[in-house]
């Protein structure tokens, strides 16, 4: 007969091998997608908590802005109004 088919049943026929091959086909590339999908998911909450970091301080820092600017406009109000009843 004829030597590497004699072989290459003998490979197929045996149990432990065929789990190897299974394993090394199915197992192992499932396990790298699930390491590289966590990697990602890791490097986008990391992205995702810099983006929220960054627009609540720039909010924060609009509505601090935003106070000043009614605070200053109610002080010149003010002044404006105490002028008007000194003038008259």
């Amino acid at each position: 007969m004829n030597k590497p088919l004699e072989v290459f049943e003998r490979k197929l026929s045996n149990n432990e091998t065929i789990i190897k091959d299974l394993v090394h086909a199915f197992l192992i590339p499932n396990v790298q997608r699930s390491k590289l999908k966590k990697r990602i998911e890791i490097a986008e909450k990391k992205f995702n908590e810099a983006a929220k970091k960054s627009l609540q301080s720039t909010i924060l820092k609009a509505s601090h802005s935003a106070i000043n600017q009614k605070w200053n406009l109610i002080y010149v109000i003010h002044h404006i109004n105490i002028k008007k009843i000194q003038i008259s």
